[in-house]
C-alpha cells in the first residue's frame, strides 16, 4: 500500500478503455486480469493492459481526475495516452515525414518547406518522397525517374544555401510492391539516402492496385468489394515481407491502412501480426514512425497507443513525421505531442 493516488486507463480485450483510480496500482491491475474485486466492466473483458497513469495528490483528486476523463471521447482519451507515452522519446525539432509537388498530389517548392520548417523553429527536415514501382493505378502519386534527379539536385543546393540555418535530409519513402523486388533494390542503390521510409499503399486487385491509403470513393468502393478483412490481412502480410527484404531505417504508416474507411477494426489475428512487425523492427533495428496525419483524422496520432505500448517495451526508436503535403503543414500538431 502507498500514500500516492492514481488515476489509470487500461485497454480491453474489446479494445474498449476503461478509468479508475487506485492507491496499489500493479496490485489493481492484478485484480482487473484476475477477475476478482475487479470492476464489473473489466471482468468480461480480460485480460486488460495498463496504457496510461497519473499521479494524484489524494484519494479526492484523483476521483475528480478520474470523472474529468470519463467525460472525454475516445479520442482525446487516446490523444492523451499518447501523449504520455512520448513524452521524452520524440525529437520534435525534426520533422522527418515532409512531400512536395514533386509527387503529383502535394503542393508547394522544397524550398517552401524548407522556409516553412525556418519559420517553425525546426532544426532539421527530411524530404521523404513517394517511390513505387510496376504499379498500375489511374494517376502518378510518385517520382519518376527524372523527378527524383531533381529532388536530388535541389535538395543538394538547398542544403548549401541553408547551411548552418537548418539541417535538409533527403530520403525516400518506399512503397512495397512484393512483385518488384528487385527492381526496388537497384533503384535505392542509386543514391545514398538520409532516410528510407517503408510503406505499403498500393494492393494487387487483379491487373490494377488499390490505394488502401487514400480517401477517394474509387480506393474505398474497391477495398469493400475486395472484402476489408482480407485486405487488412493482405496488408499485414506485406509489410511483414517487405521487412525482410526492403533496407529500411523507418517504418510509416504502420496502422494507417483503411484509414478513410468506416468502421474498420483489426481482428485478432491482425493484432498478432502487428506483434510480430515489433519484433521485426526490434531485430532489424528500424525506427517507428509517429505520423501527427492520425490527429485531424481521428483525433490521436498513427499509430495507436497500444502499438506506441508494444513499440515502447521493446525499445523501438520513434521518430515523429507530418507527412505534410502543404508547406503550412510542416510539424503540424507537433505541439500536441509534447
Amino acid at each position: 500500500m502507498t500514500d500516492h493516488w492514481y488515476v489509470y486507463i487500461v485497454q480491453c480485450r474489446d479494445r474498449t478503455l476503461y478509468t479508475g483510480i487506485t492507491n496499489n496500482l500493479e496490485m489493481r491491475i492484478a485484480a482487473h486480469n484476475q477477475g476478482r474485486n475487479g470492476a464489473r466492466y473489466t471482468r468480461i473483458r480480460r485480460p486488460v493492459t495498463l496504457l496510461y497513469r497519473e499521479k494524484a495528490a489524494s484519494r479526492s483528486a484523483a476521483a475528480k481526475r478520474e470523472f474529468q476523463i470519463k467525460k472525454m471521447s475516445r479520442a482525446a482519451k487516446l490523444l492523451l495516452i499518447s501523449t504520455n507515452q512520448l513524452a521524452d522519446l520524440l525529437d520534435l525539432t525534426t520533422d522527418g515525414h515532409v512531400h512536395t509537388r514533386l509527387c503529383h498530389h502535394a503542393v508547394g517548392e522544397m524550398e517552401d518547406y524548407v522556409l516553412a520548417a525556418i519559420t517553425k523553429k525546426l532544426s532539421r527536415i527530411i524530404f521523404l518522397e513517394h517511390y513505387e514501382c510496376g504499379i498500375n493505378y489511374f494517376e502518378c502519386t510518385w517520382l519518376s525517374q527524372d523527378d527524383f534527379l531533381y529532388y536530388r539536385q535541389e535538395g543538394e543546393r538547398l542544403r548549401k544555401k541553408y547551411q548552418g540555418k537548418m539541417e535538409i535530409g533527403l530520403g525516400v519513402e518506399v512503397g512495397f510492391n512484393p512483385h518488384n523486388i528487385p527492381e526496388t533494390l537497384n533503384f535505392l542503390k542509386s543514391y545514398k539516402w538520409d532516410r528510407i521510409g517503408l510503406s505499403y499503399h498500393f494492393l494487387a486487385n487483379g491487373h490494377n492496385h488499390i490505394n488502401l491509403l487514400s480517401r477517394k470513393q474509387e480506393n474505398i468502393k474497391a477495398a469493400a468489394a475486395f472484402g476489408h478483412g482480407k485486405a487488412l490481412t493482405a496488408y499485414f502480410n506485406g509489410l511483414l515481407l517487405a521487412l525482410d527484404n526492403i533496407p529500411a531505417t523507418v517504418l510509416c504508416h504502420i496502422d494507417a491502412v483503411l484509414r478513410h474507411c468506416p468502421g474498420i477494426k483489426f481482428r485478432s489475428k491482425h493484432w498478432q501480426m502487428i506483434a510480430k512487425i515489433i519484433n521485426l523492427l526490434k531485430e532489424k533495428n528500424i525506427a517507428l514512425e509517429v505520423n501527427t496525419a492520425g490527429i485531424p483524422l481521428r483525433g490521436y496520432p498513427f499509430p495507436d497507443p497500444a502499438i506506441l505500448d508494444l513499440a515502447i517495451k521493446n525499445k523501438i526508436s520513434l521518430v515523429a513525421g507530418s507527412d505534410s503535403h502543404r508547406p503550412g503543414d510542416v510539424a503540424r500538431y507537433f505541439n500536441r505531442l509534447s
